[in-house]
């Protein structure tokens, strides 16, 4: 099946385990797919509008400002099942085939997935029986999506980008308050199934829209099919290619004033000029993990994959580093356009 891959496109990724088995088996699970969720979705630049973890399932509404949607699924998809497999001793693939990944028309479509998404903990057969006021309750509590968040029961995350809904729900519900207008959308939805939604659900398995905007969609799929046949992954507008780790590493380098950009990749001298070379070959060439090892003459990615981890934890501190990382960032940009 063809991937329409573009800049600004939003999808609503799901994917189940293979022969629809768990892919959780404890809390443990759980918290690692969010922190590798969260490292990919930095890393790739992926805006994340919602999340929910299921026992063999998982959904995930985001937007691709880099047209980068496979990329991002691979790298993620492949991390979190290495992790899964050696820990659980197990081998082969976790998740059933291909991931779903309708293409999103936005604005009202958006509100209604990232309400329908969050709903799911409580459409259960188990939880059908249960009274309104108990579904809410148990809603309330579920830990493993970005429901609480929402709706003021935890902290909002910083990888979350919470902005879009909360901006439709005053404009489009005309509902105040970040906190309130979301509960309120979401309880109003308890008592009633949105048919408006379920019947856009089942008008194409490519898009999820009005009538018009699936229509326009799967033209652009007749269109790649006739173009390019069946190659697995076409770009509609264009696919990101990262940057060229050669040209990240002699950029680093003149920033950091190092004597040669081999110094650097042998790793000696400045430390900030390595988190930052590290840093930039995984966000901007798309490099993974175990291939920045490699580079810089370990012999797998764990630790480059540790370092990552402390560099996110910190983004609060080190300014200079960042404003350095920033720069740079903006200087390749501008290299590639």
């Amino acid at each position: 099946m063809l991937r329409c891959q573009f800049e600004g496109a939003i999808y609503h990724v799901m994917s189940r385990g293979v022969d629809r088995c768990n892919i959780f088996r404890g809390d443990k699970d759980r918290l690692m797919f969010i922190n590798k969720l969260q490292a990919n979705v930095e890393t790739h630049h992926i805006e994340l509008y919602a999340y929910l973890l299921m026992s063999n399932h998982y959904h995930l509404l985001l937007m691709t400002p880099r047209g980068n949607l496979s990329s991002f699924m691979h790298q993620f998809g492949t991390s979190y099942t290495t992790y899964f497999n050696a820990r659980h001793r197990r081998s082969g693939a976790l998740f059933g085939g291909r991931f779903k990944a309708p293409l999103v028309e936005g604005d009202e479509y958006l509100m209604k997935l990232v309400r329908y998404i969050h709903l799911n903990p409580v459409r259960t057969k188990a939880m059908k029986p249960r009274e309104l006021s108990e579904k809410l309750e148990y809603l309330n509590k579920y830990q493993w999506s970005s429901h609480r968040s929402y709706g003021g029961w935890e902290k909002r995350q910083e990888w979350i980008s919470y902005a879009p809904l909360d901006a439709l729900l005053n404009e489009r519900a005309g509902l105040k308050g970040e906190r309130s207008a979301y509960r309120k959308y979401i309880s109003a939805a308890l008592a009633r199934n949105d048919e408006e939604l379920e019947e856009a659900l089942e008008r194409s398995s490519k898009s999820v829209g009005s009538e018009s905007f699936c229509q326009e969609i799967e033209k652009k799929y007749q269109g790649l099919a006739a173009e390019h046949g069946h190659n697995p992954d076409i770009a509609m507008r264009r696919i990101e290619h990262g940057t060229d780790p050669e040209l990240v590493l002699q950029v680093v380098a003149e920033a950091y004033a190092m004597v040669s950009p081999e110094d650097l990749q042998r790793r000696r001298g400045n430390s900030d000029a390595r988190d930052a070379l590290i840093w930039l070959w995984a966000t901007e060439s798309g490099l993974m993990g175990r291939d920045v090892g490699r580079r810089l003459g370990h012999k797998d990615g764990a630790v480059v994959s540790r370092r990552l981890r402390e560099l996110r934890s910190k983004r609060d501190r080190s300014p200079k580093f960042w404003r350095i990382c920033e720069r740079l960032n903006k200087e390749l940009a501008n290299v590639k356009a």
